[in-house]
Parts: structure tokens; C-alpha cells; sequence
């Protein structure tokens, strides 16, 4: 799955792939660190800090600081993976970037952002 042309059939491998952990998880994933799709890059970020190797985040960071797509759902599918990304590698300068999400117009970020302060003060 994640070396399918389809870029939902490589964030659906790296979702696998995390649940396989160990290694040889963690290595399949940091592959798709280099994925052309945001989507991709922001999943493999936060499914690697959820198994402790926080390598993503400068992966969020460049997400976070860079311009949005143009298109709504894309960005907002984006959005919401990185907000989720933020709990999952627990790190202080990605939870920074928490109050701009909970801003957000859609729904689903916020949710996913306020998922992330609950996972942020859980590790605490």
C-alpha cells in the first residue's frame, strides 16, 4: 500500500504500518516522510510521533508555516491532520500553532485541535 500510485492507499499503509510499529514500522514510515502529498507527509508525522520518534515535525512545521491549498477540503483534511499530529508528537513548539487551529472555521479542526490539547496534557 505504500508504494500505490493512489495517495489514499499510502495513507491507509502508513496507518497500517504504524499499527505493525516496531522498527521496521517505523522505517516503512519515515519513507513516506517524503511523500508529494501533504495528507501523506502530515499522516506519517503524527503516526510516527505517536510511536515516539518525533523525526516528523519539522514536516509539520513546514505545513504549519507554508500557504494553505487553495482548495477547502484539501486544506482543511490538511489542517485537521496536522492538529492531530501536534498531540501525537507532544512537542511545545507544534503546540504554538494550537490556538490558530481552534480558530479555525471548520468544525473539524477545532475538534481535532482540542483533541490535541487533551493528548498534549495527558503526556504532561
Amino acid at each position: 500500500m505504500l508504494i500505490s500510485v493512489y495517495a489514499d492507499d499510502r495513507y491507509m499503509g502508513v496507518q497500517a504500518m504504524a499499527a505493525f510499529g516496531g522498527t521496521r514500522g517505523i522505517n516503512a514510515i519515515v519513507t513516506m516522510l517524503d511523500d508529494e502529498i501533504d495528507e501523506v507527509r502530515l499522516v506519517a508525522a503524527g503516526q510516527l510521533g505517536k510511536l515516539g520518534d518525533n523525526i516528523g515535525k519539522s514536516i509539520v512545521l513546514e505545513y504549519l508555516s507554508g500557504p494553505q491549498s487553495d482548495d477547502k477540503l484539501v486544506a482543511e483534511r490538511c489542517n485537521v491532520l496536522a492538529a492531530l499530529a501536534i498531540g501525537q508528537i507532544g512537542d511545545e513548539e507544534l503546540a504554538e500553532h494550537l490556538p490558530k487551529l481552534l480558530k479555525n472555521n471548520s468544525p473539524f479542526v477545532q475538534l481535532a485541535a482540542v483533541q490535541s490539547v487533551f493528548m498534549l496534557d495527558k503526556a504532561r
